[in-house]
């Protein structure tokens, strides 16, 4: 099986919980207390930290009808990504 951004994302979507533990126990006194730890092992954490880390905001308007990312930014992320893999 090929791993592309595209199945790295949507791996990590599907999963919960930390995905390399012993790793992140090392940095974790690092995070800021802004991202509650206690739902870790929730289905939505990952999602929600994604969508931090693609928007710059915790938080999302309730009233959009969307969120989209610009592809550019995919493209870009795409590339070093799979500079990665090769």
């Amino acid at each position: 099986m090929t791993t592309t951004i595209y199945t790295l994302i949507e791996d990590f979507l599907q999963g919960s919980g930390i995905p390399c533990p012993t790793l992140f126990a090392e940095v974790r006194d690092s995070f800021s207390s802004a991202i509650s730890l206690d739902m870790v092992d929730t289905a939505a954490f990952r999602s929600q930290v994604f969508l931090w880390a693609a928007t710059g905001s915790p938080t999302i308007d309730p009233g959009l009808q969307g969120v989209s990312v610009c592809s550019f930014h995919i493209q870009y992320c795409r590339d070093i990504v799979n500079s990665y893999f090769l």
